[in-house]
């Protein structure tokens, strides 16, 4: 999981961090049932956040948390991403820009890229105005097979809530949409 994976997508432990606790600390779920041995052998392992680990991995327990842990609920996956934005922002303050959460969202675009390595998936700012921006993710088939796109992008959509409130904006709201080739997701704040 770590140099052997050259050629494979990669992403940092900074991402698997969060959903490892939340299987950790989910005692009363048989976990193991839902897991591949390869996932089961991470979270059994001490995750470094400055690590490469698996695309793979992420997305397959990523889709066990929402299918299993979440029970399908995409409201309560959104949930989540303040969760792990709050993680994000203990470690990578320099994000947060005070009063300027468009500067923020660009800033947190740039460090989830250097987050992620070799993977198709491609989650980008397609728009932003004053108060407003639009992300998008392109699917690829591989990330429909093995992880849930739709759950993945309602996690962004958390995670930039919570971005946007820290840095300044008030009422952040929008939704999910599929379109042609993945998800968007409109977010309109005060």
């Amino acid at each position: 999981m770590g140099a052997s994976d050259k050629g494979k997508g990669q992403i940092k432990g900074t991402l698997l961090i969060d959903y490892i606790r939340l299987i950790r600390s989910t005692k009363n779920i048989d976990w193991e049932r839902h897991l591949t041995p390869e996932d089961w052998e991470l979270v059994n392992s001490r995750i470094l956040s400055s690590n490469w680990y698996s695309s793979d991995a992420w997305q397959r327990i990523g889709r066990t948390l929402y299918q299993v842990g979440a029970k399908r609920d995409l409201n309560l996956i959104r949930t989540f991403g303040p969760m792990i934005m709050k993680g994000l922002l203990d470690v990578y303050k320099n994000i947060l820009c005070q009063g300027d959460p468009k500067e923020s969202i660009k800033k947190f675009e740039v460090l989830r890229r250097n987050f992620i390595r070799n993977v198709d998936a491609d989650l980008k700012v397609s728009e932003m105005n004053e108060n407003r921006v639009k992300v998008s993710l392109n699917v690829t088939d591989h990330d429909r097979e093995i992880g849930d796109p739709e759950a993945f992008m309602y996690g962004v959509a958390g995670c930039l809530d919570e971005l946007i409130k820290r840095s300044g904006g008030k009422n952040p709201t929008g939704d999910v949409v599929e379109v042609e080739n993945g998800y968007e997701i409109e977010l309109i704040w005060e």
